[in-house]
């Protein structure tokens, strides 16, 4: 049997509907549910971050424009290389956008900040303050952090249904919002460094604490996020993704 030019192509045009490459994404979705409860997570997100900024910009305006600075650059430099190496999806900018600004505002200051409270509160209770310092931060983040983030992913899934359809979709658009994630963040580390020397030092207080997550941050939550969103494709299964649970 010989294959024709008409089957090539049927089976081409299979495997972009699969893919979803080339399909454009609309953001404003007012009778989606998912698009009201995106705007109000970023909204009280970035409303908070907001207001610990204005707050301390005052005293610690050097050390905060340093921070927003080198964190800008440490940033863009990681955007254009996740753009680099998604050659195969090809998710539309706008989506990659919405999934870091996610990343940045709802997931830290929506949900994770209140959750982390409560669950290093529960910690102390259990375990004693003494345990509750040393190993709280490590043992909360898993359990707040992660589906924090993760629960962007299923809201850009709503959103995006035709262009979020493999694993590499998600660990693409995780890697975006742990990006967001990692870069707010260290920002409000630097502005609490900051502060460590009653503000006499600000600048370098807070070099050091850059430097430090800028390192780490490598390995840290864009590399978290990426990991977890692809498994959450694999465990709830997309189109052109079956559903494979302990892969």
């Amino acid at each position: 049997m010989t294959t024709t030019i008409t089957d090539l192509d049927r089976a081409r045009d299979t495997a972009l509907d699969l893919s979803g490459w080339g399909r454009r994404f609309s953001f404003y979705q007012p009778r989606n549910f998912a698009f009201w409860g995106y705007l109000v997570l970023v909204a009280t997100g970035a409303f908070a971050f907001g207001s610990k900024l204005i707050r301390e910009y005052n005293a610690y305006a050097q050390a905060i424009g340093l921070a927003v600075t080198l964190f800008a650059i440490y940033a863009a430099l990681f955007w254009w290389f996740t753009v680099h190496i998604d050659r195969y999806a090809k998710l539309p900018v706008k989506l990659m956008v919405v999934a870091f600004l996610w990343g940045g505002f709802a997931a830290p200051w929506s949900m994770a900040a209140n959750a982390n409270d409560a669950i290093l509160a529960l910690y102390a209770k259990a375990f004693g303050q003494a345990w509750a310092l040393d190993w709280g931060a490590g043992l909360a983040a898993p359990f707040t952090e992660e589906p924090a983030k993760g629960s962007g992913l299923l809201l850009l899934i709503a959103l995006a249904p035709r262009q979020v359809r493999t694993a590499f979709d998600g660990f693409i658009l995780g890697a975006f919002i742990g990006l967001g994630f990692q870069i707010i963040e260290d920002i409000a580390y630097a502005m609490t460094s900051a502060g460590s020397q009653f503000g006499a030092n600000q600048v370098g207080a807070s070099m050091g604490t850059i430097v430090v997550r800028m390192v780490s941050g490598v390995g840290a939550h864009i590399v978290y996020s990426a990991i977890f969103c692809a498994g959450l494709i694999y465990l709830l299964g997309r189109p052109a993704e079956p559903r494979r649970i302990g892969r």
